[in-house]
């Protein structure tokens, strides 16, 4: 069974498809020739019932206004007039004026009977043909109670159907018959207390519209006399007419398809209900004169009694087409499945396997893998095939731009070779698309991811650029992607905007897609292929005026800076000086001013003299710290080595101030913690520089400023901080203090104390000595000499 609904052979799968194909064609077209045959019958029963209730309709109005007509003439017959409302009555008086109604009657076959009314009398006289009844007339039983009881406020001139129990004793019957008929009152004068006080009173029969019905019903031919049902209705539901009398002044017991019928205003139309669990079509036309509605209900059975003959011919017209197609699907199918056949046993050959491996195997699987198999093969060697010439591509061009020393012929054979866009005819722009904060990039990315994120901006470049130039973009490594671009001979301002845009495309699109920033370089327009390495080499040196700059710019070479120099830049030694005090006084702002003053000076440089300017000053920051430590208490711990290599791989000036900050905020933070031990350490330090070196006539407030690698000011004010005295006071104390002891010793000459303890001036030296002394030096010297000779040992005094 699973073989029959899975077959494996092409053939059979064919075959199985085609004919499902015709069968469900088939069964669309018998379906669809099915329902239309339908819809047209009901279309067709539906305007037939309309035509016969029209006729009916028109019957009825035809009734109606004839019976109005011949009454209203007898309502206006002087007679009648005095019949109606005179007060006495003679009928061997009337008698030849009663036949001249009566003839009038009997001239009018739809007339069942009529009476003149006169109230003051309580007369009711006949006037009837004979007719139908024999020869004696026939009498309305119930007329008196109805004509008593008569409604005045109802609609006048109205058929009013009833159904009457005729008096037939004068005709020598002893049992009253029944008659359906539709009663007319004419009358003119009412009082409120006795109602009508004369009338004309004309009854209709009932037959004259039941025999229209029942002879039309008979004659349509397209419901052959089916069961259905043909009647009228009144306002208020009630059955006026019908073929078989079995509903006449009954409630119509289906009164929701009445409702249908009222609902819709249109005065004909036809819709499907059910009846009595029946489906049914139900048509209507409405008789606006007498305010009754004309229903036909016609079952659908008989549209399928219609439609049988018709559904046999369908499926016999079908079974026959089944018959031919499935004999047309046998000889397609074998046509068509051949060369399949064919195919596949040529795929068996070409795949080298043994013909039992592919017994079990579905055939238009087997071709389904074979094909996908050489395609995987095809698709993976042209794969191999493009990276091959990818790769050959980028590293002949990096070549061309690394090293150089290509002519311009065999640059054109390799271009032509490679297959590359670019025209060396034509005059050529490289450009470097630089990946900002490289060092952040690398830490996020794999070798393998970044080399990815290079070669979709190779992609996206020559996607946008192509637009309007011929250009070639290739993987230069680490940060950079270069392109080379045909431009014409001169670049003028509209060529050069047309260019910024485009590379401001492929930065937004970048930077949306891959979250990455670019900054692109641009050269000079070249003219000689051969000198691209040149070319290279200025525009990487265009590329470093990021520095300056910034991330995602576009750089031009007029963009370099006017007022580089060519000369060394060489960091002044009071900037370098006034920048060490202030970090080592903990004097942020003012270090960060003075920096400002210099990156101000130095950025007028080539951004390689402007990194060497940092490094320079870095250095001069690291020796300010480092004499600070020896003359101090505290250890910066500066890491001079992490802190040139950051600065050496940041990108811009704002990165670079941004690092700097930092190290400031760091070492005025760290001098502040620790100022007064500094203060004191370094007070000491000049102490110590004086008594090794008072000797030095030279030594003086600035001498010792100059060792320490700090201005005078700042020493000056230290020393007199923890001392509470001046450096060249305490240079004099300590000088004088010497002098003193080596006159005690009392065996060297003045002059060569002074000399030796670094005095110059012998005129100071007594002023002085006076004024510590309160004494003179001679007055000194006699008072010694004094103490000497009553034996005190020299230096005591009382």
């Amino acid at each position: 069974m699973k073989r029959l609904l899975r077959p494996k052979g092409i053939f059979n799968r064919m075959f199985l498809l085609i004919t499902i194909a015709i069968v469900i064609l088939l069964l669309m077209l018998s379906v669809s020739l099915y329902l239309y045959y339908n819809r047209v019958s009901v279309e067709m029963i539906k305007k037939s019932n309309l035509k016969t209730l029209s006729q009916i309709s028109y019957s009825v109005d035809y009734m109606n206004e004839n019976a109005r007509n011949f009454t209203f003439s007898i309502f206006g017959d002087p007679f009648v007039t005095q019949l109606m409302y005179g007060d006495h009555f003679d009928r061997s008086e009337s008698f030849s004026e009663l036949d001249r109604l009566k003839q009038l009657v009997n001239t009018n076959a739809f007339i069942h009977s009529m009476y003149i009314y006169n109230r003051k009398l309580n007369l009711l006289v006949p006037i009837m043909g004979a007719s139908d009844r024999g020869n004696a007339p026939t009498l309305d039983v119930g007329l008196q109670d109805f004509i008593q009881h008569y409604q005045t406020n109802a609609a006048r001139f109205v058929p009013i159907p009833r159904q009457i129990s005729v008096d037939t004793s004068s005709a020598g019957s002893s049992l009253p018959q029944q008659s359906n008929v539709y009663t007319y009152v004419a009358y003119d004068l009412t009082t409120e207390s006795s109602g009508i006080e004369g009338a004309v009173i004309v009854n209709i029969k009932g037959d004259y519209l039941k025999n229209i019905i029942h002879s039309l019903n008979v004659d349509d031919a397209l419901t052959d006399g089916d069961d259905g049902k043909t009647f009228i209705v009144g306002d208020d539901g009630t059955v006026v007419n019908d073929a078989e009398d079995g509903l006449y002044l009954k409630v119509f017991a289906d009164q929701s398809i009445l409702r249908k019928i009222r609902a819709n205003q249109a005065g004909a139309g036809y819709f499907v209900d059910t009846m009595d669990r029946r489906k049914v079509i139900v048509t209507y036309v409405t008789a606006d004169s007498v305010r009754w509605t004309l229903v036909k209900i016609t079952p659908t059975e008989t549209i399928d009694k219609q439609t049988r003959s018709v559904q046999w011919i369908i499926l016999a017209v079908c079974f026959l087409i089944l018959c031919l197609g499935l004999a047309v699907s046998f000889w397609l199918s074998r046509r068509l499945a051949t060369p399949f056949q064919q195919l596949v046993g040529q795929a068996r050959k070409l795949s080298g396997k043994s013909h039992s491996s592919f017994e079990s195997k579905d055939e238009v699987a087997f071709l389904f893998n074979a094909f996908s198999e050489t395609s995987t093969k095809v698709q993976l060697l042209e794969s191999i095939e493009k990276d091959r010439i990818h790769q050959r591509r980028n590293e002949w061009l990096q070549q061309l731009l690394l090293n150089g020393g290509v002519s311009a012929e065999e640059i054109n054979d390799s271009i032509a070779k490679l297959d590359l866009p670019i025209n060396t005819e034509n005059p050529y722009l490289l450009i470097l698309l630089k990946i900002d904060r490289y060092v952040e990039f690398i830490d996020r990315f794999s070798e393998k991811d970044r080399i990815l994120f290079r070669y979709a901006i190779c992609n996206v470049a020559k996607e946008v650029l192509n637009s309007d130039f011929r250009v070639q973009a290739f993987d230069m490594g680490q940060d950079t992607v270069a392109i080379i671009a045909n431009v014409p001979d001169s670049l003028t301002s509209d060529i050069r905007k047309r260019m910024s845009d485009l590379l401001e495309d492929i930065q937004e699109w970048v930077q949306l897609n891959l979250k990455l920033s670019l900054t692109a370089a641009n050269s000079y327009v070249g003219k000689n292929w051969d000198e691209l390495h040149v070319f290279y080499q200025e525009v990487i040196t265009i590329s470093k005026c990021r520095l300056v700059y910034g991330h995602g710019m576009i750089l031009w070479p007029d963009m370099m800076l006017q007022e580089q120099q060519s000369s060394v830049f060489k960091i002044p030694a009071k900037l370098e000086k006034q920048l060490g005090e202030s970090l080592t006084q903990g004097k942020l702002e003012e270090a960060w001013q003075i920096y400002e003053s210099f990156i101000a000076e130095v950025s007028k440089y080539a951004c390689d003299t402007i990194h060497s300017a940092l490094l320079m000053l870095t250095y001069s920051i690291f020796s300010s710290l480092k004499t600070f430590e020896s003359n101090g208490t505290h250890l910066f711990q500066f890491d001079l080595a992490a802190f040139i290599s950051e600065i050496g791989s940041t990108e811009t000036l704002e990165e670079i101030n941004r690092k700097y900050y930092a190290l400031f905020t760091q070492m005025t933070a760290a001098a502040t913690a620790n100022k007064p031990k500094r203060n004191t350490a370094m007070a000491e330090t000049i102490v110590a520089l004086i008594e090794s070196n008072y000797a030095d006539k030279s030594l003086c407030l600035e001498s010792i400023s100059g060792t320490l690698n700090f201005s005078k000011v700042y020493v000056g004010k230290v020393f007199r901080d923890v001392y509470g005295i001046s450096v060249a006071d305490y240079i004099t104390d300590y000088r004088f203090k010497k002098v003193v002891e080596l006159l005690d010793q009392g065996n060297q000459h003045l002059s060569d104390i002074l000399d030796r303890v670094g005095i110059e001036n012998k005129n100071y030296f007594y002023k002085i000595f006076k004024a510590k002394m309160g004494i003179s030096l001679s007055e000194y010297k006699t008072l010694r000499l004094s103490e000497l000779a009553h034996g005190d040992k020299p230096g005591e005094t009382d």
